[in-house]
C-alpha cells in the first residue's frame, strides 16, 4: 500500500470515528488539513485581513466541510467546500 493510500485509509477511519461520535477524530482531521488551511491563508495574505483572522476562518470552514462530508459519495478531501470562500 502506498503512503497516499494509507493516508486516505487513515482519514476515512477518522471520518467514520467522528461520525460515530469521537470528537478527538475531528480534531485530528482538522490537523491533517493544516497544510491546506495554511495554503489558503498564504493565498489571501496581504488582503488587508490579519493572518489570525484568515486562519480562523479557514479552520472554521474546514470544520464545516468535515461536518457535512458524506462518505457515501466517495472519498475526497473536503477542501473544495471552503477553498474560495475566504
Amino acid at each position: 500500500m502506498t503512503n497516499r493510500a494509507s493516508l486516505r485509509e487513515k482519514e476515512m477511519n477518522l471520518f467514520q470515528a467522528y461520525q460515530g461520535g469521537d470528537d478527538k477524530a475531528k480534531y485530528e482531521l482538522l490537523n491533517s488539513l493544516g497544510p491546506v488551511v495554511q495554503g489558503q491563508v498564504n493565498k489571501y495574505r496581504g488582503s488587508g485581513l490579519p493572518d489570525v483572522a484568515l486562519k480562523l476562518e479557514a479552520r472554521r470552514l474546514a470544520s464545516k466541510a468535515i461536518d457535512t462530508y458524506d462518505p457515501n459519495r466517495g472519498f475526497e478531501r473536503p477542501t473544495g467546500t471552503y477553498r474560495d470562500k475566504i
